[in-house]
């Protein structure tokens, strides 16, 4: 929406008055060449082209200082220096938490010893319109000119208030987060073959549910099925209430996807006979009396999450092997 000029000070009509202020970089390059036409801010930049700008009180700054101008395409404001000279602000009104940032460049009038504009020469503070006093924001890292679209403005601290301070409110405030999950998935039957020259201990980790960890035997060459459940990937949908620029609140949700959990783990070790007591005295009906064995630590994988585990055989020896990790795996010694 188009806002009309104040023109209380100058009592000239916004139809009938231009200006035109250029945009000096630290280089000491014009980069761009602004004109204030009637309520219309018409800005023309090498990179972006022609954009126009309109006036809407709604956004000037509180201290009076600074002249708000609005894209309603591009949801972003402008601020322009009352005095015609000096710092301008940008924000992007898209972003979630939007806040006003210096611009690189000083803005001049093309002309020199130039008044400023008429229409912008006075400021509402509380009482009535008063002449604006010089200011100079504080000084805050710059943003580079980018006044069209195509490109994120990074936004930070608003200009410095020449009032006394206001308690600032916040923008954005988190007001629910919650996990959805997909759509379950079938379970999947699995083959557990040891492809080593012995037995193997085989542990089939449930990391949801440790009472669930199984511990099983597999003679050399044989193949064990058990069947795995599976998690579907999920999203995590979180709400917040914004503050926009001029006062309203609205609620906004991002929706983050979530991967799907790993569910099992498999720990591999191989079963070897540790040592052997034999009845050396002849006493003992047995004469080998006592056998232990130990398993040693091959190494340990996951098994795919989600869609990603389906129906097969897996040669575990070889899995765990191709880990490279058996110092992970503490031995198992029993008798």
């Amino acid at each position: 929406m188009r806002w009309i000029l104040l023109m209380i000070a100058s009592g000239l009509p916004a139809w009938g008055w231009s200006q035109t202020f250029e945009v000096i970089q630290p280089s000491g390059a014009r980069s761009t060449v602004i004109s204030l036409e009637g309520d219309a801010m018409v800005i023309r930049d090498a990179t972006a082209g022609r954009l126009v700008y309109f006036r809407d009180p709604r956004f000037d700054s509180l201290d009076g200082q600074y002249a708000g101008y609005f894209h309603p395409e591009l949801n972003r404001v402008l601020r322009f220096p009352r005095s015609g000279r000096g710092d301008m602000w940008m924000a992007d009104l898209d972003d979630l938490s939007p806040h006003y940032q210096v611009m690189t460049g000083i803005l001049r009038p093309t002309a020199a010893n130039a008044p400023p504009p008429p229409q912008l020469n006075h400021g509402f503070f509380p009482g009535g319109f008063g002449p604006i006093p010089s200011f100079a924001p504080a000084p805050f890292a710059p943003v580079a000119p980018v006044w069209g679209p195509g490109f994120a403005v990074p936004i930070g601290p608003p200009a410095i208030s020449v009032l006394p301070p206001i308690r600032p409110r916040p923008q954005s405030v988190l007001i629910d987060s919650q996990v959805v999950a997909g759509p379950p998935l079938p379970p999947v039957t699995v083959g557990l073959r040891n492809g080593s020259p012995s037995d193997l201990v085989v542990t089939i980790v449930n990391l949801k549910d440790d009472a669930k960890t199984e511990q099983i035997k597999i003679p050399s060459g044989e193949v064990v099925n058990r069947q795995f459940s599976r998690a579907a990937a999920g999203e995590r949908i979180d709400t917040y209430r914004v503050i926009t620029e001029f006062g309203d609140v609205v609620t906004r949700q991002n929706s983050l996807p979530l991967p799907p959990e790993v569910l099992y783990e498999i720990v591999v070790h191989q079963w070897q006979v540790q040592s052997i007591a034999i009845d050396r005295t002849g006493k003992s009906p047995n004469v080998i009396e006592d056998i232990h064995y130990q398993g040693k630590g091959l190494g340990r994988f996951p098994l795919p999450a989600g869609s990603e585990l389906q129906s097969g055989v897996i040669d575990v020896y070889r899995a765990a092997i191709n880990q490279g990790n058996p110092g992970t795996v503490a031995p198992i010694t029993t008798r």
